[in-house]
């Protein structure tokens, strides 16, 4: 789990003119969700954004949050709006946490072993069907990614949400029949019967030719 850390100011307007003020200001809009005071309009420094918080991050960055009142929490960024010409960060949204309650992400699958894995040296098909995974599991705990070992895996094989390798005090909430990665019989012989068929298409058509000149 990544961790980086915050510094907000609560907001006293709101509305699309102060937001548009304060984008000009060198500062991001934002609103602080989940906390006993309901929904807190907040702002953030620009450079402190740029520098803290990625797209890649979003999902598995505990954020400690220090606001201008003396109130510290721990956030997750929920949603970020991004203007589509320019890039630039307009909006974030930010969700509280409750410290020892488990919360629910989506944590990303990387296959590991590709340059070694059995079945892809034989010829077979790798196929990849699960790219994330849904997981229950306390703030502190979320991983960045989880690991599939598939160096073994021959022509045939495949993994499941089952057979996945987690974390201690991770749940995954996905069916666990859903299958991760499987490694396919290759097609080259489908493949060949369809160059021959198109190879033998244009003698049939020469020899039509032919015919009708004599």
């Amino acid at each position: 789990m990544k961790t980086s850390e915050l510094r907000a100011s609560l907001r006293k307007r709101i509305g699309k003119g102060e937001s548009k003020k304060l984008r000009r200001e060198g500062f991001i809009p934002a609103i602080l969700y989940g906390g006993s005071f309901g929904a807190v309009p907040i702002k953030l420094e620009r450079k402190d954004v740029i520098r803290n918080i990625t797209e890649r991050d979003l999902e598995h960055t505990v954020y400690t949050m220090k606001l201008d009142d003396g109130r510290e929490c721990d956030v997750l960024v929920k949603a970020i709006q991004i203007d589509p010409i320019t890039d630039e960060v307009l909006h974030l949204d930010f969700l509280e946490l409750e410290r020892g309650k488990a919360i629910t992400v989506e944590v990303p699958i990387e296959l590991v072993g590709k340059e070694v894995c059995k079945g892809v040296k034989m010829g077979g098909i790798l196929e990849q069907y699960l790219w994330s995974v849904e997981v229950e599991c306390l703030p502190g705990n979320i991983p960045d990614k989880i690991e599939v070992d598939i160096s073994e895996l021959g022509i045939g094989d495949s993994i499941h949400v089952e057979d996945l390798v987690l974390p201690e005090g991770i749940k995954v909430l996905e069916d666990p029949e859903t299958t991760v990665v499987v490694i396919s019989e290759p097609v080259e012989e489908e493949v060949e019967e369809a160059a021959e068929a198109e190879l033998a298409e244009p003698e049939v058509a020469s020899k039509g030719k032919k015919e009708e000149e004599e």
